[in-house]
């Protein structure tokens, strides 16, 4: 899934705001211990997915030890190497890092996943799944449909707005994403 569809779609722990500061999305509140080693993450008690299941502390240790997986090969594997995650409570999980890493906060912005869903599907498998194109997020946008070509490339995607506690209505009614296979038909489409 494109990157861009993926920062509307699904809520990390935390966000940045307007001004590139981070702020809780997910987290209601979070702390850093004094030797920079311990990130401990209280999550929110609004948060919930697309299909209304509340977000869990289950959820973010699903989604730390997936993206640690070798089978899964994820691009933000090395973001979480050398890194412990454990629930501390209902709603508070703590990340455990082996040596002080000032930017892991901002690795705290990414995507968590809904484990109630994607528990089920094998490591190996993860990125054939049908969620990829489809997927349950917790995000301020809900996956609407999507449209693919002859030969089955996507071609449109479109988001409509998840109207929950956490987030202000938007404007819009929905976004359109379209897709071109390159630059030339890009520029076609646009003339």
């Amino acid at each position: 899934m494109d990157l861009d569809l993926t920062h509307l779609i699904f809520s990390g722990l935390l966000r940045y705001d307007e001004q590139l500061q981070l702020q809780g999305d997910l987290a209601e509140t979070w702390s850093v211990s004094e030797d920079q080693k311990t990130y401990t993450v209280t999550l929110r008690d609004d948060a919930t997915w697309h299909d209304g299941m509340p977000v869990t502390v289950e959820d973010v240790l699903f989604t730390v030890r997936l993206i640690q997986d070798p089978a899964v090969n994820s691009p933000l594997q090395l973001s979480f190497q050398n890194v412990t995650v454990s629930q501390a409570d209902e709603r508070t999980v703590q990340f455990a890092l082996q040596d002080p890493f000032a930017p892991f906060a901002s690795v705290l912005t990414t995507g968590i996943l809904p484990s109630h869903l994607w528990s089920e599907i094998p490591s190996g498998t993860v990125r054939l799944a049908e969620l990829n194109l489809k997927p349950i997020g917790s995000g301020a946008w809900k996956f609407d449909r999507l449209e693919k070509d002859k030969q089955g490339n996507l071609y449109s995607y479109t988001v409509v707005p998840f109207a929950d506690r956490r987030h202000a209505a938007p404007y819009l009614e929905s976004v359109m994403f379209r897709f071109f296979p390159d630059f030339t038909t890009a520029i076609d489409a646009l003339n």
